[in-house]
């Protein structure tokens, strides 16, 4: 009876952390969309259209994560540090080149890839902008999902969770600054509109 209480209690140690993580990170495209809404549907058609090409990566890299986690699970088992540290190299630096590789044609050929989605051209130009700027935090997703893997193979799954609380403080207080204007920036709508993307 103690031996299930012990593993239930592990479950939980390592469950609840991850589902709280991935409700986190689901919100984040949920607070984007609230803010982004309110400047029209071609900023919110824009949002959308990069989101699904920035997906993929995100698949991509979490199926790397995925197998880097049963590798250094397995060695952590077996307590070998050197294939542990072997196991997460290694799959860091292939998400790494898979992540530069996404931000190079993302910031070089936007509006091509865009293309591929839509051919209205002001839902294009307004995706091809979002994408260009999405690219940017390709290589900081990449080292935070196979640092957040490392850490949860470690029974060690809180700390990736404070990690991403503070992420949607950030992400939540930096889209209402940057959006709407605040605390002196310029808005996100006057940006759009100089740069063609919001016709008036």
């Amino acid at each position: 009876m103690k031996q299930r209480q012990t593993f239930f209690m592990t479950v939980c140690q390592l469950a609840v952390p991850v589902a709280l993580q991935s409700m986190l990170q689901a919100s984040f495209s949920i607070v984007d969309q609230i803010m982004i809404g309110q400047m029209g549907s071609v900023s919110v058609a824009g949002v959308g259209l990069a989101g699904k090409f920035a997906s993929i990566f995100t698949v991509v890299v979490s199926a790397i994560g995925a197998v880097a986690g049963i590798m250094i699970s397995q060695y952590l088992g077996q307590k070998n540090r050197q294939e542990v540290r072997r196991s997460f190299y290694l799959n860091l630096f292939l998400a790494l080149g898979i992540a530069v590789l996404f931000s190079v044609f993302s910031i070089v050929f936007p509006r091509q890839i865009m293309s591929l989605y839509t051919k209205d051209p002001d839902t294009l130009s307004a995706s091809a902008e979002y994408l260009a700027i999405v690219a940017g935090t390709f290589l900081p997703m990449t080292g935070a999902t196979l640092i957040s893997t490392l850490f949860r193979c470690m029974e060690k799954a809180q700390l990736p969770l404070y990690a991403s609380i503070a992420s949607s403080v950030l992400n939540t207080g930096l889209n209402y600054v940057l959006i709407f204007g605040k605390c002196g920036f310029p808005t996100l709508a006057l940006m759009l509109w100089v740069s063609g993307v919001i016709k008036t």
